[in-house]
């Protein structure tokens, strides 16, 4: 997985998930995608990570798990220009 490897966007209303010129890529339900707009539902795989991406709109909140589950919530207060972004978390900086 690399440093900055992908990103989620919002866009016209749309959530988008970007590839940033990973050399493993990303995968979206099993196929590689540069950019792929986002259904809920769908299975993101970066490296070894598997990210369910479910839609706040149409999906019940969840409890997590935080042994097993992964939550990326768009904050309210980001609006219509909210990034998420997938890649190694370093805490040296």
């Amino acid at each position: 997985m690399s440093r900055y490897h992908s990103l989620i966007v919002r866009e016209n209303g749309c959530d988008l998930l970007i590839d940033l010129g990973s050399t493993n890529g990303v995968l979206v339900n099993g196929k590689r995608v540069v950019r792929a707009q986002l259904k809920h539902r769908d299975l993101i795989q970066v490296g070894p990570a598997r990210v369910t991406y479910l839609n706040p709109a149409i999906a019940p909140p969840l409890e997590g798990d935080a042994s097993e589950t992964v939550s990326f919530a768009r904050p309210e207060a980001a609006g219509e220009n909210a990034v998420l972004g997938f890649g190694r978390f370093d805490e040296a900086g």
